[in-house]
Protein backbone atom coordinates (compact mmCIF):
# COMPACT_ATOMS: atom_id res chain seq x y z
CA UNK A 1 0.00 0.00 0.00
CA UNK A 2 2.86 2.39 0.78
CA UNK A 3 4.31 1.78 -2.68
CA UNK A 4 1.05 2.95 -4.24
CA UNK A 5 0.88 6.10 -2.11
CA UNK A 6 4.41 7.34 -2.89
CA UNK A 7 3.77 8.10 -6.60
CA UNK A 8 0.38 9.60 -5.74
CA UNK A 9 1.88 11.89 -3.07
CA UNK A 10 4.73 12.92 -5.37
CA UNK A 11 2.32 13.78 -8.16
CA UNK A 12 0.04 15.72 -5.77
CA UNK A 13 2.95 17.79 -4.45
CA UNK A 14 4.13 18.49 -7.99
CA UNK A 15 0.67 19.64 -9.13
CA UNK A 16 0.06 21.78 -6.04
CA UNK A 17 3.50 23.37 -6.26
CA UNK A 18 2.99 24.28 -9.90
CA UNK A 19 -0.45 25.77 -9.36
CA UNK A 20 0.78 27.85 -6.42
CA UNK A 21 3.62 29.26 -8.49
CA UNK A 22 1.37 30.17 -11.40
CA UNK A 23 -1.08 31.95 -9.12
CA UNK A 24 1.59 33.92 -7.27
CA UNK A 25 1.17 36.95 -9.51
CA UNK A 26 -2.62 37.00 -9.39
CA UNK A 27 -2.74 39.74 -6.73
CA UNK A 28 -0.67 42.30 -8.62
CA UNK A 29 -0.12 41.40 -12.25
CA UNK A 30 3.12 42.45 -13.83
CA UNK A 31 3.06 44.50 -16.99
CA UNK A 32 3.83 41.32 -18.90
CA UNK A 33 0.83 39.39 -17.58
CA UNK A 34 -1.46 42.41 -17.65
CA UNK A 35 -0.84 42.82 -21.38
CA UNK A 36 -1.29 39.13 -22.07
CA UNK A 37 -4.46 38.78 -19.97
CA UNK A 38 -6.22 42.04 -20.81
CA UNK A 39 -6.18 42.71 -24.55
CA UNK A 40 -8.16 45.67 -25.78
CA UNK A 41 -11.63 44.60 -26.77
CA UNK A 42 -13.11 46.36 -29.77
CA UNK A 43 -16.39 45.67 -31.44
CA UNK A 44 -16.51 43.75 -34.69
CA UNK A 45 -17.98 45.16 -37.89
CA UNK A 46 -18.79 43.03 -40.89
CA UNK A 47 -17.21 43.44 -44.29
CA UNK A 48 -20.66 44.29 -45.61
CA UNK A 49 -20.92 47.20 -43.14
CA UNK A 50 -17.54 48.48 -44.32
CA UNK A 51 -18.63 48.10 -47.94
CA UNK A 52 -21.73 50.22 -47.22
CA UNK A 53 -19.41 53.02 -46.08
CA UNK A 54 -17.97 53.02 -49.58
CA UNK A 55 -21.42 53.67 -51.00
CA UNK A 56 -22.25 56.41 -48.50
CA UNK A 57 -18.95 57.83 -47.21
CA UNK A 58 -19.02 59.44 -43.77
CA UNK A 59 -16.48 61.92 -42.48
CA UNK A 60 -16.92 60.64 -38.93
CA UNK A 61 -15.50 57.20 -39.82
CA UNK A 62 -11.90 56.30 -40.64
CA UNK A 63 -11.07 52.95 -42.22
CA UNK A 64 -7.50 52.27 -41.17
CA UNK A 65 -5.33 49.64 -42.87
CA UNK A 66 -2.40 48.87 -40.56
CA UNK A 67 -0.46 46.67 -42.99
CA UNK A 68 2.80 47.68 -44.64
CA UNK A 69 2.77 50.22 -47.49
CA UNK A 70 3.73 47.43 -49.92
CA UNK A 71 0.74 45.31 -48.85
CA UNK A 72 -1.53 48.35 -49.04
CA UNK A 73 -0.34 49.16 -52.58
CA UNK A 74 -1.16 45.61 -53.72
CA UNK A 75 -4.80 46.07 -52.76
CA UNK A 76 -6.88 47.59 -49.98
CA UNK A 77 -10.42 48.38 -48.93
CA UNK A 78 -11.68 51.35 -50.98
CA UNK A 79 -11.28 54.59 -49.07
CA UNK A 80 -8.91 53.14 -46.48
CA UNK A 81 -5.98 55.05 -45.09
CA UNK A 82 -2.66 53.31 -44.48
CA UNK A 83 -0.61 53.68 -41.32
CA UNK A 84 1.44 50.56 -40.49
CA UNK A 85 0.86 49.23 -36.99
CA UNK A 86 4.52 49.87 -36.18
CA UNK A 87 4.01 53.59 -36.86
CA UNK A 88 0.64 54.20 -35.16
CA UNK A 89 2.26 55.80 -32.10
CA UNK A 90 4.10 58.24 -34.37
CA UNK A 91 0.83 59.38 -35.99
CA UNK A 92 -1.37 59.99 -32.96
CA UNK A 93 -1.52 63.74 -33.68
CA UNK A 94 -2.73 63.03 -37.21
CA UNK A 95 -5.36 60.66 -35.88
CA UNK A 96 -6.47 63.01 -33.07
CA UNK A 97 -9.54 64.28 -35.00
CA UNK A 98 -10.87 60.69 -34.80
CA UNK A 99 -10.35 60.32 -31.04
CA UNK A 100 -14.11 60.22 -30.45
CA UNK A 101 -15.11 59.15 -33.95
CA UNK A 102 -15.20 55.62 -35.30
CA UNK A 103 -11.96 54.02 -36.47
CA UNK A 104 -12.33 50.67 -38.24
CA UNK A 105 -9.06 48.74 -38.18
CA UNK A 106 -7.94 45.86 -40.34
CA UNK A 107 -4.75 44.12 -41.45
CA UNK A 108 -4.11 40.86 -43.26
CA UNK A 109 -5.38 38.46 -40.61
CA UNK A 110 -6.10 40.40 -37.40
CA UNK A 111 -2.92 40.33 -35.29
CA UNK A 112 -1.56 43.73 -36.32
CA UNK A 113 -5.01 45.33 -36.07
CA UNK A 114 -5.13 44.14 -32.46
CA UNK A 115 -1.74 45.68 -31.71
CA UNK A 116 -2.84 48.98 -33.28
CA UNK A 117 -6.10 48.89 -31.29
CA UNK A 118 -4.11 48.48 -28.05
CA UNK A 119 -2.00 51.53 -28.88
CA UNK A 120 -5.00 53.65 -29.84
CA UNK A 121 -7.10 52.61 -26.83
CA UNK A 122 -4.18 53.34 -24.48
CA UNK A 123 -3.98 56.83 -25.99
CA UNK A 124 -7.61 57.74 -25.43
CA UNK A 125 -9.30 56.63 -28.66
CA UNK A 126 -12.75 55.52 -27.61
CA UNK A 127 -14.62 54.24 -30.65
CA UNK A 128 -12.58 51.44 -32.19
CA UNK A 129 -13.88 48.64 -34.37
CA UNK A 130 -12.26 45.70 -36.13
CA UNK A 131 -13.32 44.50 -39.56
CA UNK A 132 -14.01 40.81 -39.22
CA UNK A 133 -12.09 38.62 -41.62
CA UNK A 134 -9.54 41.37 -42.27
CA UNK A 135 -8.08 41.62 -45.78
CA UNK A 136 -7.91 37.85 -46.26
CA UNK A 137 -11.67 37.63 -45.77
CA UNK A 138 -12.28 40.67 -47.97
CA UNK A 139 -10.33 39.09 -50.85
CA UNK A 140 -11.91 35.66 -50.31
CA UNK A 141 -15.34 37.22 -50.84
CA UNK A 142 -14.15 38.98 -53.98
CA UNK A 143 -15.12 42.40 -52.64
CA UNK A 144 -13.91 45.50 -54.51
CA UNK A 145 -10.37 46.71 -53.89
CA UNK A 146 -8.30 49.73 -54.76
CA UNK A 147 -4.65 49.42 -55.67
CA UNK A 148 -1.79 51.85 -55.37
CA UNK A 149 -0.76 54.35 -52.77
CA UNK A 150 -2.91 57.37 -53.60
CA UNK A 151 -5.69 56.91 -51.08
CA UNK A 152 -4.00 56.59 -47.80
CA UNK A 153 -0.31 57.15 -47.61
CA UNK A 154 0.55 59.08 -44.52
Amino acid sequence: MTRRLVPFLFLSILVLGTSCRSGANSGAPSSETATAEAPVVVREVTQEQVLQLRETPREDVLILDVRTPAEFAQGHVPGARNIPHTEIADHLDELAPYKDKEIILYCRSGRRAGIAADILKNNGFSNLAHMEGDMMGWMAKGLPMEQGEEMGQH
